[in-house]
């Protein structure tokens, strides 16, 4: 295996990563890709893709998504990029803790570097 094929499947595997992630949050809220589209004004496809991994979620997405899924952008971002603990999580998606000021800022200090 290159190191380029190598690479497209860490990306793969990270995209489907975040999108296990939405999804079981999604599923939690009882949302269907369908409603969530029509309430967020969007097509459902567009949904379907970044919950099934086949596009990946940005920080447009999260912004758009935590409402719905009653979150703060912060807490959304950071489980949903790297798989954190999510704070009062009663559904049992994540586990719970906090999230700190200077967590946020390495985390989207690695987002933005692609890490």
């Amino acid at each position: 295996m290159t190191n380029l094929s190598a690479a497209a499947n860490s990306s793969e595997e990270i995209h489907m990563e975040r999108a296990k992630r939405l999804d079981a949050l999604l599923t939690a809220e009882r949302w269907s890709s369908r409603n969530l589209a029509k309430q967020a004004g969007l097509v459902h496809t567009y949904v379907n893709r970044r919950r099934n991994g086949q596009a990946d979620i940005t920080i447009e997405d999260v912004e758009l998504f935590a409402p719905y899924l009653k979150m703060n952008v912060t807490d959304l971002f950071t489980y949903i990029m790297w798989g954190t603990e999510l704070p009062n999580d009663p559904k049992g998606v994540g586990s719970t803790s906090a999230f700190s000021h200077a967590a946020l800022a390495q985390s989207v200090e690695r987002f933005t570097r692609n890490e």
